[in-house]
């Protein structure tokens, strides 16, 4: 049996390494976001939230998405998950950073099913650290992340150690992922150049 998810897209970053919004990003003439959405709607029961900073103008979106403001504003991608967790129509949320072109589909549907107990959150570890923003997390979560931002905790893994976790080692996801392109985001404009080369050269 697989977990029902919700998707979240978080994108409220103010990317100030990029220089623009990475929620506008181009790859190729496609924008990230819309094709970031359009890859995982068909494996979410509860579809794609697209989380937001309240000032911002995101770009034109698929409509079945939903877009969802921050509650707890500039605090980065931990505010933007609490806003998903708590705005989720489904028992599990697998979050994701906006900036990830190269996300795999099959890697989440595979994380989707992987190791059904009872867990909190489902996180991989590429190159000996967690990656939280490719995570599944369960909608239990929601009152331990409050917790963290109102103590003033803003790091996506400063609440972990309250909640259940269970880390997906890299050997096993390489299995189904071998090549890990799902986990490349783009910060600077040098990313993003590497991100295409990568893609020309397959």
């Amino acid at each position: 049996m697989s977990r029902e998810i919700t998707a979240a897209l978080l994108a409220g970053g103010r990317s100030t390494r990029m220089g623009r919004d990475k929620a506008s990003l181009s790859l190729g003439g496609s924008p990230v976001l819309a094709s970031l959405v359009t890859r995982l709607m068909p494996l979410c029961v509860g579809g794609v939230i697209v989380v937001k900073r309240s000032d911002q103008e995101l770009p034109e979106l698929p409509e079945a998405c939903r877009v969802e403001e921050d509650v707890f504003e500039d605090c980065g991608a931990l505010g933007g998950l609490h806003a998903a967790l708590a705005r989720a129509e489904t028992p599990w949320v697998f979050a994701a950073a906006c900036d990830m072109p190269l996300l795999s589909s099959d890697l989440v549907a595979w994380m989707r099913d992987y190791s059904l107990v009872d867990q909190q959150v489902i996180i991989p570890v590429r190159d000996g650290f967690l990656e939280p923003l490719h995570a599944l997390y369960s909608v239990d979560c929601l009152e331990p992340v409050e917790l963290a931002l109102r103590s003033g905790r803003r790091r996506m893994d400063s609440w972990l150690d309250s909640v259940r976790v269970e880390r997906i080692e890299e050997n096993n996801w390489r299995e189904v992922h071998p090549s890990g392109d799902s986990f490349r985001n783009v910060n600077r404009p040098a990313d993003l150049e590497r991100v295409v080369k990568a893609i020309a050269t397959r």
